[in-house]
């Protein structure tokens, strides 16, 4: 047994007695191996998914192995796709939120990676559907996928576009906006992206809603004049006026 091991098992022991020891070892291993299943449900998931469509969004990347464009590479969080329930849940109490106005809205997925979130928006009547990437080479994909799709034909909306951009940087459309959020990036990026699309020149009055999956810094949109209305097990939607004048300072 290695030196370092046999110290850990002896401090264990000492600390929890020989029966604490092996009840702590059992619950590890048992966590462990949930974790471990459910990583493995999720890829047999999005392989079905991908041979059902034609496309390639099932990876987990990490940003460091990517050539990208602007600075914020440090503060980018690794790519992994949403599942298709996932997604539909959210797009369900967005559809309950706006209701028929649901097609005068952009969808725009903030670090769209290969593009899965725009496949599954297509399938709602948004007036245009966008995603922004700061990475060639997922972009090329994500244009791929968008091309080859088995469903393509299904889409409720054909305008579905890909931008490559640095998220802080990107301006947004006029318009009513729906942001999709899957905590691409953290508070870097996101600071700096709330303050243009707050600050953004708009036209008319209407609510804009970010819908953020796994919403690790859901406080700095409240601090930029955000309103909650939907929370899930840490998946939120919040919305604002666009006629509100929040100047919320970069970080």
């Amino acid at each position: 047994m290695p030196e370092s091991l046999r110290k850990r098992v002896v401090a264990l022991v000492r600390g929890r007695g020989v029966a604490g020891a092996c009840a702590h070892v059992l619950e590890v291993i048992k966590n462990d191996m949930g974790e471990w299943l459910e990583e493995r449900r999720s890829l047999a998931e999005e392989a079905k998914f991908d041979r059902r469509r034609g496309v390639q969004t099932s990876a987990r990347i990490d940003p460091k192995t990517l050539s990208v464009i602007g600075a914020h590479r440090a503060s980018a969080v690794r790519y992994q796709p949403i599942s298709e329930g996932s997604f539909q849940t959210l797009l369900a109490r967005l559809v309950d939120l706006v209701g028929a106005a649901l097609p005068l809205y952009r969808f725009i997925d903030m670090g769209c990676g290969m593009g899965k979130v725009l496949l599954l928006a297509a399938e709602y009547p948004f007036q245009q559907v966008i995603g922004v990437e700061f990475a060639p080479e997922l972009v090329a994909i994500c244009e791929k996928n968008l091309r080859e799709d088995r469903a393509a034909l299904q889409r409720r909306c054909h305008a579905t576009t890909v931008t490559l951009a640095d998220a802080a940087d990107f301006s947004f459309p006029r318009g009513p906006l729906v942001v999709f959020l899957y905590n691409p990036f953290g508070p870097e990026v996101l600071a700096p992206l709330l303050n243009n699309l707050c600050c953004a020149e708009r036209s008319g009055a209407y609510e804009d809603f970010v819908v953020y999956h796994n919403a690790q810094h859901a406080q700095l949109l409240e601090e930029a004049g955000f309103t909650p209305v939907w929370e899930n097990q840490g998946d939120r939607i919040l919305k604002r006026f666009a006629g509100s004048s929040t100047d919320y300072p970069s970080i």
